[in-house]
């Protein structure tokens, strides 16, 4: 994820946060408790790791070996996130 998308969602949930006052940014968040809170919600992503089914990482492309978008949704769901429809 691109850390501008990042920041689009990380500001639509510090909008709901009534302790997060500040979320003006300028090479970072002025206000000490966005910038803490981003850091955070920063980690927070970099820490997700998802393993995929086998057979995913075995597929060349010219085999016959493929994995289906619901295989896909089951792994991203296993490691306890949410796919968006």
């Amino acid at each position: 994820m691109n850390i501008e998308k990042m920041r689009e969602e990380f500001e639509a949930w510090a909008k709901t946060q009534d302790w997060i006052v500040d979320l003006l940014y300028r090479d970072g968040y002025i206000g000490w408790e966005a910038q803490f809170a981003f850091d955070a919600w920063r980690s927070s992503r970099a820490a997700i790791e998802i393993e995929l089914p086998e057979t995913f990482q075995q597929y060349k492309g010219d085999n016959n070996q493929s994995m289906t978008a619901s295989d896909v949704r089951k792994a991203i769901e296993a490691a306890g996130l949410k796919v968006k429809s």
